[in-house]
């Protein structure tokens, strides 16, 4: 297993970049679930509560141990004061998504994530699973 983390800094000011690197940051977790889940053999979901603006990765066993910081995997926007003006819009159907041992998601669906004006999509293809990031014109 090949894991990647991804820093993404916050490039310039305003809310177009914090909902970037919210989307980037989202996309990349997704993608990691989905390696994890292929990798472990073990379906791997993650959960988005839309109300604290947070989501954590888990198995059957419980919340998976994040490889760089050996803490609980769990993001909390609003822990983090560059990203604390972000909201989570909509988060896929029923509010998770679960990669299942072959990295074939259910549901597929989009993560809607805002930040004042700006708008970012994160994808994944119910058909391939393949994980993508839009801005909203």
């Amino acid at each position: 297993v090949i894991i990647v983390a991804v820093a993404v800094p916050l490039l310039g000011s305003g809310n177009y970049s914090v909902a970037r690197a919210a989307a980037r940051r989202a996309a990349s977790d997704l993608q990691y679930a989905q390696d994890t889940a292929i990798a472990t053999q073990k379906d791997i979901t993650v959960t988005f509560d839309t109300e604290s603006e947070s989501y954590l990765l888990s198995n059957e066993s419980g919340v998976l141990i994040h490889p760089i910081t050996n803490s609980a995997y769990a993001i909390d926007f609003k822990g983090v004061k560059e990203l604390s003006q972000l909201d989570i819009v909509a988060a896929f159907r029923g509010g998770s998504i679960t990669f299942d041992t072959t990295g074939i998601p259910n549901p597929g669906g989009t993560l809607v994530l805002r930040a004042g004006d700006s708008t970012f999509n994160v994808t994944v293809s119910s058909m391939t699973g393949t994980v993508s990031v839009t801005a909203e014109d």
